[in-house]
């Protein structure tokens, strides 16, 4: 019977002990943003930088890293260096940026962020490609926004009139039958996509008209 009591004294002495000594410790909880990453605007080839660090943060002091997504990488791409988020604009247009914070334990919070990416002026070029030698003179039709400045490769003569949806170009010169025969000022070099080239007349040295079936014209920038 004595060693009976004994037993269940120390199990008592234990269970004081514990309830009277260390305790579970807390939950691991998520990091949480902070206030709101500022929409961004960035031009088309250009790079905008945000620290996101500053926009979460984590109630247990738990160091974070970083990652981000970009919903719209034809418009606009992203990576991450430390806390560094970089978007780099593509074209013209808008996209959404999403950025997530991380604990070690795997738990996240995340933002999402609005960005601009503005167009950029500049020249795109008018390559033609055509199967047949001795090309003294094209007629090319541009098709699409409004084309200004338009230039022709030196040593060449050209002309253009706006037409309705278009500008048709003369060139007269040595046309060759691959390399640029005219190029072209526009509000927006990242997007060549929204112009179409079409050769509509060739003739020879001998002022002879030619076929323009077998040739092609690609707007590039």
């Amino acid at each position: 019977m004595k060693r009976v009591a004994l037993v269940l004294s120390a199990v008592a002495v234990v269970a004081v002990a514990y309830s009277c000594g260390e305790t579970e410790p807390p939950a691991n909880r998520a990091p949480r943003a902070v206030g709101t990453i500022p929409a961004q605007e960035v031009g088309a080839f250009d790079t905008v930088q945000v620290d996101v660090s500053q926009y979460f943060t984590d109630d247990d002091g738990d160091q974070l890293t970083y990652s981000a997504s970009s919903a719209a990488p034809v418009v606009l791409t992203v990576s991450v260096t430390g806390s560094v988020l970089s978007i780099q604009g593509r074209t013209k247009g808008q996209g959404t940026v999403t950025v997530t914070a991380r604990d070690p334990d795997g738990l996240s919070a995340a933002q999402q962020v609005g960005v601009t990416v503005s167009g950029r002026p500049g020249f795109l070029f008018a390559l033609l490609r055509y199967d047949e030698e001795d090309i003294g003179a094209v007629v090319v039709r541009l098709e699409g926004p409004p084309a200004d400045s338009i230039q022709a490769p030196e040593g060449f003569t050209v002309y253009h009139a706006a037409v309705a949806g278009a500008t048709r170009v003369f060139v007269a010169g040595a046309i060759p039958r691959t390399g640029t025969v005219v190029r072209f000022w526009t509000d927006d070099v990242s997007s060549p996509g929204a112009y179409r080239g079409l050769l509509e007349q060739a003739a020879g040295t001998d002022y002879r008209q030619r076929s323009v079936e077998a040739s092609s014209v690609r707007i590039v920038r």
